[in-house]
């Protein structure tokens, strides 16, 4: 048990699956940020978009560019919870983000394409 969480992308019957993430709390709270009434639950579909996924990549370049706790911790907080892993800002953490960049690629395209792209977790 733990935070699964996906980027989904939906057009007409096509139904990509985007991007997997396992427990990097700090992505599940970037976009839990943008529906504070779902902080506790899970968000079942959140739809993203362009400048959504702008704001993350740009967050994203710059902790990996700084690399240090207090950026990260400003721009990407950890979120703790019972099933959301680890808080710490180690290599991990970063390793997380630099994992999330081609996802962010992969839907700013899909966007661009004419699919809506979605967020949805499970824990």
């Amino acid at each position: 048990m733990g935070l699964d969480m996906w980027l989904v992308a939906k057009k007409e019957e096509d139904q990509p699956e985007v991007g997997y993430w396992r427990k990097a709390n700090q992505i599940r709270r970037f976009f839990a940020s943008h529906i504070p009434e779902k902080r506790n639950e899970n968000i079942e579909e959140l739809v993203v978009n362009s400048e959504m996924l702008a704001d993350l990549k740009s967050k994203i370049l710059t902790c990996l560019a700084d690399r240090s706790p207090e950026t990260s911790e400003n721009l990407l907080p950890t979120a703790g919870g019972f099933f959301f892993g680890s808080i710490v800002y180690d290599e991990m953490y970063y390793q997380e983000l630099e994992e999330t960049l081609p996802i962010i690629e992969r839907a700013e395209k899909l966007l661009n394409d004419g699919y809506q792209v979605s967020y949805t977790e499970w824990w």
